[in-house]
């Protein structure tokens, strides 16, 4: 990799396959832990020259959400979530606000977003100094070349190209194949130690408003990665399913600091006001909770279908556990166990761990 500029390299399966071992099926309810599990360990099937070599100094003041971590070691993490809990719940928040945005923009044009990612130049990013300086040197470059105003959480590592390869090769000609994402390769790392898969490349996520994007010709590389469906303010499910997803690569493995960690979400420009998220004083609370219902339970309509995300999120609930045919059982106190029995017996479609942890822990 260079040293002056690291591009982002979205995960999108090869074409130079290797000798499949069964993989599992995206249309069961396995949990995105599950699906990692049923691939060969990155231990095993990994070179040794893979774990060699060391990240600089600065990378080990930095970390990802990890089970390794104490919930109440995760940055703002005030109901000790557990590391997945915590990504459901700041990938909602990033989807949410945003989405509330366009909703209030009066013209299509206006309502367009983006995805766009930021790689400073990797040798100038070596203390913590400099990561505070770069994050915000993106949100003004983000602002400069065309993106008004959105979030931006920054990513320290990069996952090293000889495991991204190995791990495509067991996507490759599955179903995962063109919908596998970040989140399922940082589940594969996270079964052995993740360090010794990834190596020191800091770069900005930025989601945001954006009529047009800009050529960039300065200091790093600023990639459009993309643009996000039309938005209509009737909620088409296909913006706000694409929010949704971008928004857990993203968070997945959001980098902080071990010690004094800042918020794991910028927001900037039109989305940055006296509150945290500027769009909650922009649309109405009706509207946030509207588009908050979509991001957690999908369609009105949608079939019965226990997603991976939900039944990450229950298994981690202490004690309960998840039946095929979607009942939870549980050690909880009797009152949490009626209302997670409640909300997956007649929510139609269940799409994040938010969802499920907040409905149970709030009416609890």
């Amino acid at each position: 990799m260079s040293q002056s500029t690291a591009p982002h390299e979205p995960i999108t399966a090869g074409t130079d396959a290797v000798a499949k071992l069964p993989t599992p099926d995206p249309t069961t309810s396995n949990s995105y832990s599950d699906v990692a599990a049923a691939l060969p360990e990155p231990g095993v099937v990994l070179p040794d020259t893979v774990q060699t070599g060391s990240l600089p100094e600065i990378a080990h003041d930095y970390t990802i959400p990890t089970g390794n971590l104490e919930p109440s070691t995760i940055p703002y993490n005030g109901s000790e979530l557990h590391w997945r809990g915590w990504r459901s719940k700041y990938s909602t928040i990033s989807a949410l606000y945003v989405l509330a945005a366009r909703h209030y923009e009066p013209a299509d044009v206006s309502r367009r977003a983006v995805h766009a990612v930021f790689s400073p130049p990797q040798a100038d990013v070596m203390t913590d100094a400099s990561v505070g300086h770069w994050r915000s040197k993106a949100t003004e470059i983000a602002q400069e070349n065309g993106i008004r105003g959105g979030m931006a959480a920054f990513h320290g590592y990069r996952v090293k190209k000889e495991v991204v390869d190995t791990f495509r090769s067991y996507i490759n000609q599955t179903a995962y194949e063109g919908t596998a994402t970040d989140v399922l390769l940082w589940e594969w790392i996270r079964r052995g130690d993740w360090r010794d898969y990834v190596e020191w490349g800091p770069h900005v996520h930025i989601v945001g408003m954006c009529k047009e994007m800009d050529s960039f010709s300065g200091n790093g590389v600023f990639e459009h990665l993309r643009t996000f469906p039309e938005y209509t303010r009737d909620i088409n499910m296909n913006a706000v399913s694409e929010h949704r997803a971008v928004a857990k690569d993203i968070m997945d493995h959001a980098t902080f600091r071990v010690n004094d960690p800042r918020p794991p979400i910028d927001w900037f420009g039109d989305l940055q006001g006296s509150q945290p998220w500027a769009a909650k004083q922009l649309a109405t609370d009706t509207t946030i909770e509207n588009i908050r219902e979509k991001l957690i339970n999908g369609p009105a309509n949608g079939s019965l279908r226990i997603m991976p995300d939900a039944i990450d999120a229950v298994n981690e609930l202490e004690d309960v556990t998840v039946g095929s045919d979607g009942s939870a059982t549980a050690t909880l106190t009797q009152e949490t166990v009626e209302v997670l029995g409640e909300f997956l017996s007649h929510h139609t479609q269940i799409n994040s761990l938010d969802g499920v942890i907040d409905h149970a822990i709030k009416n609890a």
